[in-house]
Protein backbone atom coordinates (compact mmCIF):
# COMPACT_ATOMS: atom_id res chain seq x y z
CA UNK A 1 0.00 0.00 0.00
CA UNK A 2 1.27 3.45 -0.93
CA UNK A 3 0.69 5.83 2.17
CA UNK A 4 2.11 9.65 1.15
CA UNK A 5 2.54 12.23 3.83
CA UNK A 6 1.73 16.03 3.56
CA UNK A 7 3.63 18.02 5.80
CA UNK A 8 2.42 21.57 4.37
CA UNK A 9 -1.05 20.21 4.91
CA UNK A 10 -2.90 21.54 7.87
CA UNK A 11 -3.80 18.16 8.80
CA UNK A 12 -1.70 16.64 11.15
CA UNK A 13 0.86 13.91 9.59
CA UNK A 14 -0.59 11.07 12.46
CA UNK A 15 -4.25 11.99 11.31
CA UNK A 16 -3.23 11.81 7.30
CA UNK A 17 -1.83 8.37 7.99
CA UNK A 18 -4.72 7.17 10.17
CA UNK A 19 -7.14 7.80 7.27
CA UNK A 20 -4.99 6.38 4.86
CA UNK A 21 -4.96 2.95 6.47
CA UNK A 22 -8.87 3.35 7.45
CA UNK A 23 -9.25 3.91 3.48
CA UNK A 24 -6.67 0.97 2.40
CA UNK A 25 -8.65 -1.56 4.86
CA UNK A 26 -11.97 -0.06 3.20
CA UNK A 27 -11.10 -0.34 -0.48
CA UNK A 28 -9.59 -4.19 0.42
CA UNK A 29 -6.03 -3.16 -0.35
CA UNK A 30 -5.40 -4.08 3.34
CA UNK A 31 -7.18 -7.20 3.56
CA UNK A 32 -7.69 -9.07 7.22
CA UNK A 33 -4.64 -10.72 8.05
CA UNK A 34 -2.37 -8.87 6.16
CA UNK A 35 0.82 -7.85 8.01
CA UNK A 36 1.37 -4.01 8.14
CA UNK A 37 5.01 -2.93 8.77
CA UNK A 38 6.71 -2.66 11.86
CA UNK A 39 6.22 1.10 13.62
CA UNK A 40 10.01 1.63 12.87
CA UNK A 41 10.19 0.27 8.82
CA UNK A 42 6.84 2.42 8.50
CA UNK A 43 8.26 6.02 10.19
CA UNK A 44 11.37 5.05 8.33
CA UNK A 45 9.60 5.10 5.33
CA UNK A 46 7.69 7.66 5.65
CA UNK A 47 9.97 10.05 7.42
CA UNK A 48 8.24 11.03 10.75
CA UNK A 49 8.32 10.00 14.25
CA UNK A 50 8.48 6.62 15.37
CA UNK A 51 5.99 7.71 18.26
CA UNK A 52 3.38 8.98 15.46
CA UNK A 53 3.41 5.80 13.86
CA UNK A 54 2.83 3.83 17.02
CA UNK A 55 0.06 6.43 17.93
CA UNK A 56 -1.92 5.28 14.60
CA UNK A 57 -1.02 1.66 15.19
CA UNK A 58 -2.61 1.98 19.16
CA UNK A 59 -5.71 4.07 17.94
CA UNK A 60 -6.31 1.50 14.78
CA UNK A 61 -6.32 -1.22 17.25
CA UNK A 62 -8.86 0.88 19.70
CA UNK A 63 -10.71 0.50 16.95
CA UNK A 64 -10.35 -2.76 16.04
CA UNK A 65 -9.19 -2.21 12.76
CA UNK A 66 -5.86 -3.79 13.80
CA UNK A 67 -4.45 -6.74 16.42
CA UNK A 68 -1.32 -7.11 17.84
CA UNK A 69 0.38 -10.59 17.86
CA UNK A 70 3.03 -10.68 20.65
CA UNK A 71 6.48 -11.63 18.84
CA UNK A 72 4.68 -11.76 15.57
CA UNK A 73 4.16 -7.76 14.74
CA UNK A 74 1.16 -6.12 13.76
CA UNK A 75 -2.16 -7.41 11.59
CA UNK A 76 -5.58 -5.96 9.57
CA UNK A 77 -7.57 -7.70 12.27
CA UNK A 78 -9.84 -10.35 11.19
CA UNK A 79 -13.17 -7.94 11.80
CA UNK A 80 -11.94 -5.03 10.43
CA UNK A 81 -13.83 -5.25 7.13
CA UNK A 82 -17.33 -4.60 9.78
CA UNK A 83 -15.51 -2.18 11.39
CA UNK A 84 -14.31 -0.07 7.86
CA UNK A 85 -17.90 -0.35 6.62
CA UNK A 86 -18.94 1.67 9.25
CA UNK A 87 -16.04 3.99 9.12
CA UNK A 88 -16.07 4.21 5.46
CA UNK A 89 -19.44 5.85 5.47
CA UNK A 90 -18.25 8.39 7.93
CA UNK A 91 -15.43 9.21 5.86
CA UNK A 92 -17.18 9.10 2.71
CA UNK A 93 -19.47 11.75 4.64
CA UNK A 94 -16.60 14.17 5.82
CA UNK A 95 -15.57 14.18 2.35
CA UNK A 96 -18.88 15.29 0.55
CA UNK A 97 -18.78 18.05 3.24
CA UNK A 98 -15.53 19.26 2.58
CA UNK A 99 -16.06 19.05 -1.14
CA UNK A 100 -19.68 21.07 -0.47
CA UNK A 101 -17.73 23.76 1.61
CA UNK A 102 -15.11 24.19 -1.18
CA UNK A 103 -17.88 24.66 -3.71
CA UNK A 104 -19.21 27.39 -2.02
CA UNK A 105 -16.43 29.05 -1.12
CA UNK A 106 -15.97 29.44 -5.10
CA UNK A 107 -18.85 30.57 -5.61
CA UNK A 108 -21.31 27.59 -6.36
CA UNK A 109 -25.00 28.12 -6.12
CA UNK A 110 -26.96 24.96 -4.67
CA UNK A 111 -28.14 24.11 -7.99
CA UNK A 112 -24.67 24.05 -9.29
CA UNK A 113 -23.57 21.93 -6.73
CA UNK A 114 -26.15 19.21 -7.26
CA UNK A 115 -25.39 19.12 -11.23
CA UNK A 116 -22.01 18.69 -10.67
CA UNK A 117 -22.24 15.94 -8.59
CA UNK A 118 -24.67 14.37 -11.11
CA UNK A 119 -22.66 14.85 -13.66
CA UNK A 120 -19.55 13.09 -11.87
CA UNK A 121 -22.19 9.86 -10.79
CA UNK A 122 -22.89 9.80 -14.44
CA UNK A 123 -19.21 9.89 -15.03
CA UNK A 124 -18.76 7.38 -12.84
CA UNK A 125 -21.14 4.66 -14.07
CA UNK A 126 -20.01 5.39 -17.49
CA UNK A 127 -17.13 4.37 -16.38
CA UNK A 128 -18.36 1.40 -14.69
CA UNK A 129 -17.47 2.25 -11.23
CA UNK A 130 -20.65 1.78 -10.59
CA UNK A 131 -24.14 -0.03 -11.90
CA UNK A 132 -27.40 2.41 -12.34
CA UNK A 133 -29.25 0.16 -9.78
CA UNK A 134 -26.67 1.55 -6.96
CA UNK A 135 -27.52 4.67 -8.12
CA UNK A 136 -31.02 4.57 -7.96
CA UNK A 137 -31.25 2.37 -4.63
CA UNK A 138 -29.07 5.36 -2.73
CA UNK A 139 -30.63 8.71 -5.01
CA UNK A 140 -32.76 10.37 -2.54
Amino acid sequence: MYLSLDSSSGTPLYLQLAEQMRLGIATGVLRPGDQVPTVRELAAQLRVNPNTVARVYRDLQAEGLLSSRQGSGTFVAEKALEVADAQGLELLRGRWRAAIALGRSIGLDWSELRALAAELIAEAEAAGVIGREEVDRESP
